[in-house]
């Protein structure tokens, strides 16, 4: 999706001297056409013009080397700083003469579009105004722009009214519109609607002196193109620029390119002003250069990140046969369990299928382009896996919930514990909390969550979660928001009645009245959701130290995997802690006889081992 052709070093020379030089380009349009019947030129506050309405200029200081007449008014335009506020740099009055023979060096000149140019700047209508004329001469003030404060300044390769033409590899004059590009706050973050609407531009003319090649390239790069980069321009003027599948992007230098808007490249015709039909012209030794840069670092990165991509998913899928184990056990002894177990089941579903969404969302990653807009499928994953990780730590709190219930009422345990009521209450609060968040989330996608003409997010004051864009996922950089700042709440909540249930079995342990039998179940049952509870606490807070290193580099340190491997072993420590124990064994081997070779094998596992030697009886 991007180099989309290359020029030899002679055919953009031509190009260079006939953009810089200014030469008249033949068209079949005269001037009239050329001319916006409703431009009108203004006159200064305090100006020598008495009663003009009209101002006539010789073809020797215009643009297309004809003659024009251009309406005069009073009224200053709505960014006119001569009229509104006191200008905030020094005015330039400048003194235009009316040559008789168009001079060689064409610097100081009038558009048809109604801009001045003076050296290499534009200014166009409402960023200047007449002070003076007469028979050999006019006078203008020029407010000059600020970059970076006031104007976003932009390095054009032709004049301020005209666009590369692919077809005759020269500058034409645009007959429908000026060319305004789009515009980026940061790498992700387009200008859209009303902010694009309000960005004064300054153009001025700088083709790139290049020692060896020009390649142009697209603003949405095309699927067959050999190298797909996209390039984005910044408030700042400066221009970024990446491989789609690459993670950095490079910041050419100032002078090495400039930026147009293109006709008769995809399509033959007129510049339309479509935003999307711009170019950037940049000075390269070849075309690996732009992307990959002078050295081979940006693709050691890129593979660095493909393989950690790689092991991440195969860990997740790895991980998720501990959890389908562990769920399908829970369902075959469904009757034999409480609501405890009914509970652990609902916390291992969400996990499950966490899982494996993420591990889907980590494989689609690698075969997309990650700038493109989301697919509705692609959305519907990450709606889908954002409900899921919230739903699991929900039932994480249901589970802790539930232990500081018991060890509070710790006499009625069996009557409390047993009972649907109490579990309709738990999917009630674990499945639907989960769900109106991720509705509330989705409905301020739908009306918030607008895209830019090149697929970034428009920057907004709103943060939506932008499912879908750069990953079957949240967006990166709405993750603590919609993510880990309500689990993080979760996990609050989690820690204080984990506290308070600790505190209750200190007490219970206080008191001889309670039997040693019936504590010693609950100390082991608390030691058990107590290891889940940080083993959960551990990986999550192993996501927040990857996502607040990939924020600042997304080419993140081998070791940074380790985390990654943490929150995978979840699943195994849960088929460990709730699946791979005496009792649930036992009971599947007298429930299911068919099943009793393979539960045989299973009896021979270190964990199941190490759970029978604690429940047996110590000897004397």
């Amino acid at each position: 999706m991007t180099v989309t052709a290359t020029f030899s070093w002679t055919v953009f020379l031509f190009v260079l001297i006939l953009t810089s030089s200014l030469i008249t380009i033949s068209t079949s349009q005269n001037s009239p056409t050329l001319i916006n019947p409703n431009l009108r030129l203004n006159k200064c506050l305090y100006n020598e013009l008495g009663k003009m309405k009209n101002i006539y200029l010789p073809s020797t200081i215009m643009g297309n080397n004809e003659n024009a007449t251009f309406p005069l008014q009073l009224k200053c335009a709505t960014r006119l700083p001569h009229c509104l506020q006191p200008c905030s740099t020094e005015i330039l009055r400048v003194r235009i003469p009316f040559p008789e023979v168009r001079p060689s060096i064409f610097n100081v000149h009038f558009t048809p579009s109604g801009f001045i140019r003076y050296g290499s700047d534009f200014f166009p209508p409402d960023e200047y105004c007449i002070l003076g004329s007469s028979q050999e001469s006019v006078t203008i003030e020029i407010c000059r722009p600020e970059c970076k404060k006031t104007h976003v300044c932009v390095p054009k390769c032709c004049s301020a009214d005209k666009v590369l033409d692919m077809q005759s590899n020269s500058c034409q004059y645009s007959l429908q519109r000026i060319w305004e590009p789009l515009v980026h706050k940061t790498e992700d973050l387009q200008l859209c609607g009303e902010k694009r609407a309000n960005i004064r531009f300054h153009y001025y003319q700088a083709p790139p002196s290049c020692q060896t090649q020009a390649f142009f390239l697209k603003s949405v790069p095309g699927d067959l193109e050999k190298f797909r980069v996209r390039f984005r321009l910044l408030v700042d003027g400066s221009v970024v620029l990446r491989e789609l599948l690459a993670s950095e992007w490079k910041r050419p230098q100032p002078g090495q390119f400039c930026l147009d808007g293109v006709q008769n490249l995809d399509t033959v015709g007129p510049y339309s002003g479509d935003p999307l039909d711009q170019v950037l012209l940049i000075c390269a030794d070849d075309e690996e250069e732009i992307v990959l840069g002078k050295n081979n670092a940006t693709a050691f990165s890129n593979n660095k990140k493909a393989i950690t991509g790689i092991l991440y998913s195969i860990l997740l899928f790895l991980g998720t046969p501990f959890l389908l184990v562990t769920v399908i056990v829970y369902i075959l002894l469904w009757g034999k369990q409480n609501v405890h177990g009914w509970t652990l089941f609902s916390h291992t579903l969400a996990m499950l299928l966490f899982y494996l969404l993420q591990g889907i969302t980590n494989a689609v990653s690698r075969l997309y382009d990650s700038d493109d807009n989301a697919s509705t499928s692609c959305m519907l994953i990450g709606i889908a896996n954002h409900y899921f990780a919230l739903a699991s730590f929900c039932w994480m709190t249901m589970i802790n919930y539930d232990l500081w219930s018991m060890f509070r009422y710790l006499q009625n345990t069996v009557g409390r514990s047993r009972g649907m009521k109490r579990f309709v209450v738990y999917m009630i609060i674990g499945w639907g909390v989960p769900f109106i968040a991720v509705l509330i989330c989705v409905v301020l996608d739908l009306e918030f969550g607008l895209y830019g003409d090149d697929g970034a997010e428009c920057a907004t004051e709103i943060v939506v979660p932008l499912y879908g864009h750069k990953s079957c996922y949240i967006f990166e950089q709405s993750r603590p928001y919609f993510l880990f700042y309500p689990i993080g709440t979760l996990m609050a909540i989690n820690v204080i009645f984990a506290g308070l249930t600790a505190f209750n079995m200190y007490n219970h342990n206080q008191s001889s009245k309670i039997a040693e039998k019936k504590s010693t179940k609950h100390k082991r049952m608390f030691s058990v959701w107590f290891k889940l509870f940080v083993v959960m606490g551990l990986a999550l807070t192993s996501e927040v130290v990857v996502w607040y290193f990939k924020k600042k580099d997304e080419t993140l340190p081998w070791y940074l995997i380790f985390p990654d491997v943490l929150s995978v072993m979840q699943a195994i420590a849960i088929f460990i802690l709730f699946a791979c124990q005496p009792k649930i064994i036992n009971q599947l081997h007298d429930a299911y006889p068919k099943l009793r070779p393979f539960l045989d094998n299973v009896r021979q596992l270190p964990c199941y081992k190490s759970r029978m030697q604690q429940t047996m009886p110590a000897k004397v």
